[in-house]
């Protein structure tokens, strides 16, 4: 690779994997994934220069279909050029394009990606978006952030992304990932996790306004030092929120366990649905 192109790759933020038995725990992981939940259609989020791509198209049998969505126009047009029948390829940025272009038949997918450290979060929102269809997925982030993910009440990690994350999927860790294991080596740890979908949201009651869940979290988390009473009153319905809950109301958020979020939620939507 030329000047040019490696500038042109840290332009993107990408960080190239090349330690083989890190791959191949993570396709064993993703062809075990598909073969538990009977998913042959697989969609992958920045291939890149195909580290995971390529063992995994050698690995993929006949009735199995991948997709790949890359931002980087070279490599998109590389791999749209590839000559296997079990692959389709899209140039753009996933937070960008449809989930027509990359599945049309709106069919039940497993998502498997590295995703980039600047954008992890933001498509992992993103393909929340799209869980109707997503029963799994096989990702890896920036350790700090899958740490987030992870975190149980009481973690000084736990934030609104992991009641957001943890109320609609199961996560669980794979493999943490060393620095060396890329190429070029990024500055940071990695750590590749395991999302199933769940049945219903762990809340069952957020499934009826994700909008409302989402205000009550953020409003919660506002001043995460402070005291859940504290940043409640910040709303126009806290006192009373406040008034119909009957934990302590001097916990901080993060301390919360998730029948005190039930019960948060209950009030919210009871108070809402009278306003």
């Amino acid at each position: 690779m030329n000047r040019f192109e490696e500038r042109k790759r840290k332009s993107f933020g990408q960080h190239f994997l090349v330690d083989s038995s890190v791959i191949d725990r993570i396709l064993s992981a993703t062809l075990d994934l598909s073969t538990e939940l009977k998913l042959p259609n697989i969609l992958e989020i920045g291939p890149g220069r195909g580290a995971l791509t390529s063992p995994l198209l050698r690995r993929l049998s006949a009735h199995h279909h991948l997709t790949v969505v890359e931002k980087d126009r070279e490599l998109a047009k590389a791999w749209i050029e590839t000559k296997d029948e079990k692959l389709n390829a899209h140039c753009g940025d996933f937070l960008e394009v449809e989930q027509k272009d990359w599945n049309p038949s709106a069919l039940p997918t497993l998502v498997l990606s590295n995703l980039p450290y600047s954008a992890g979060t933001a498509i992992l929102l993103r393909l929340t978006e799209y869980r109707d269809n997503i029963p799994a997925m096989v990702l890896m982030f920036q350790r700090e952030v899958a740490q987030r993910l992870l975190a149980p009440p009481r973690d000084r990690n736990r934030g609104s992304l992991s009641l957001f994350i943890q109320n609609l999927w199961n996560v669980e860790s794979l493999i943490r990932v060393s620095a060396k294991s890329f190429s070029p080596p990024p500055k940071v740890e990695s750590e590749v996790l395991l999302l199933r979908r769940r049945d219903q949201p762990k809340i069952p009651e957020t499934a009826l306004n994700l909008d409302h869940w989402n205000q009550l979290l953020r409003t919660c988390f506002r001043h995460p030092r402070k005291m859940i009473r504290a940043n409640l009153r910040e709303h126009p319905l806290g006192e009373e929120i406040l008034e119909q809950i009957s934990f302590s109301n001097t916990l901080r958020a993060q301390h919360l366990s998730w029948e005190n979020w039930r019960e948060l939620v209950l009030a919210f939507r009871n108070l809402n649905s009278k306003v």
